[in-house]
């Protein structure tokens, strides 16, 4: 088995419309791939990871674990890059590293934020649907992020409050508002009289910042090795999904 501290890591992000894919070891970022297009997440992953490995002159043996985007995103992403996570750790013989998919998202976009005398809350936010939004709530503290709230499921009347709540006690003075384009469309107004700042160009979480967050996460203890436990990883889906919710409201 290779060794956790200098054997690299890879992270399959699938979570959104682009799909990406990087090796991360102790010295930083070895190679990052990306193909934007959710619709061939099935069949572009694993010519993706063969390319990335070939890049890297490694075999799935010769890593220390996968890393996975948990969530929460598009359902079929996330089931994918799950299954093929599990099925290189299990096969491979190699650990399993699940990472909230948000915090990789709000640690991308604070890194790129310009500071005031603290670092902002950063307020990430995916559609979900005909339930409202998927949203998380998140601080840069010494370089990893904070979670002010749990991610969860709102309705745009119900994020201010909750948000507020979310930041009673954190002493953040600037809250950044991120996502999806169609998200941050329909929450600009509301933002503005929140006092938000809205910040475009972070829809999709970057493979090189959830690798580095598993690197962070498998040193301190944080990934699955025994079969039952990586068995076991579920994603974040946090609701269920539109055809699940009509079937309920039917019977």
């Amino acid at each position: 088995m290779p060794s956790p501290e200098t054997a690299p890591l890879l992270a399959l992000e699938t979570s959104g419309r682009e799909m990406s894919v990087a090796l991360w070891d102790s010295k930083g970022l070895r190679a990052e791939q990306r193909v934007r297009d959710g619709a061939r997440h099935g069949t572009a992953l694993a010519v993706l990871v063969q390319d990335l490995l070939k890049t890297g002159g490694l075999v799935p043996t010769a890593l220390s674990a996968v890393a996975v985007s948990l969530g929460p995103g598009s359902w079929t992403g996330l089931r994918i890059g799950l299954a093929a996570g599990k099925a290189l750790a299990w096969g491979a013989r190699i650990g399993l590293v699940g990472v909230p998919s948000f915090e990789a998202l709000a640690l991308a976009a604070s890194r790129r934020s310009s500071r005031g005398p603290s670092p902002p809350a950063i307020l990430t936010v995916r559609n979900a649907y005909s339930e409202g939004f998927f949203v998380g709530l998140f601080r840069e503290t010494d370089g990893q992020p904070q979670r002010l709230m749990e991610e969860c499921v709102l309705r745009a009347e119900d994020l201010v409050p909750r948000v507020r709540e979310g930041l009673a006690k954190s002493g953040v003075q600037e809250t950044i508002l991120c996502g999806e384009a169609v998200c941050l469309e329909r929450l600009r107004v509301l933002a503005e009289g929140a006092g938000w700042r809205v910040r475009d160009g972070f829809e999709e979480v970057p493979a090189a910042v959830l690798a580095e967050r598993a690197w962070v996460r498998m040193a301190q203890g944080g990934v699955w090795r025994a079969a039952a436990e990586i068995h076991s990883v579920r994603p974040l889906y946090l609701r269920a999904s539109d055809p699940e919710l009509k079937l309920q409201r039917r019977t």
